[in-house]
């Protein structure tokens, strides 16, 4: 059994990390690849049109591949894994972290000009006034792929 977990979404080169997967495992060995989709983060602040604007500029720029799992199978497939099977997770944030990392999010978005200085002030304030309501919700989707070699 091979396990990478967050490991593909860092590597600039896929389907040759995943081929090499294929090459290592011995005829009938499994491999389960589990990885996030960043665009499906999601944090329950109103102004919608902002959470897309940071959420997306998440996705693009803090991995190398903010939404690997649309492309996943395709690249098991090519490589000659079978029997995929697809299961998915939502991550819920525990609050602390939620608020940590949106507001990393929000900081990287404004430094790159894809929101202003006055929006990432709100977005920071939105967030700390979930906090203290103690009603700050984030989350990720996860896509565990399993296959056989």
């Amino acid at each position: 059994m091979l396990w990478a977990e967050r490991v593909l979404i860092y590597v600039p080169d896929v389907r040759e990390a995943v081929s090499e997967m294929r090459r290592v495992l011995c005829p009938g060995g499994r491999v389960a690849l589990m990885e996030p989709d960043i665009s499906t983060s999601t944090i329950n602040l109103e102004d919608r049109g902002l959470v897309r604007r940071v959420i997306g500029h998440e996705a693009d720029t803090n991995v190398v591949h903010g939404w690997l799992p649309g492309l996943l199978r395709g690249v098991l497939e090519e490589v000659g894994f079978r029997e995929i099977e697809l299961a998915t997770r939502v991550v819920v944030f525990a609050p602390e972290l939620a608020a940590s990392y949106f507001a990393q999010c929000g900081r990287s978005a404004a430094a790159a000009g894809v929101i202003s200085d006055t929006e990432l002030q709100a977005w920071k304030a939105w967030i700390q006034e979930l906090v203290a309501c103690k009603s700050l919700f984030g989350t990720v989707g996860y896509f565990l792929f399993t296959a056989s070699a």
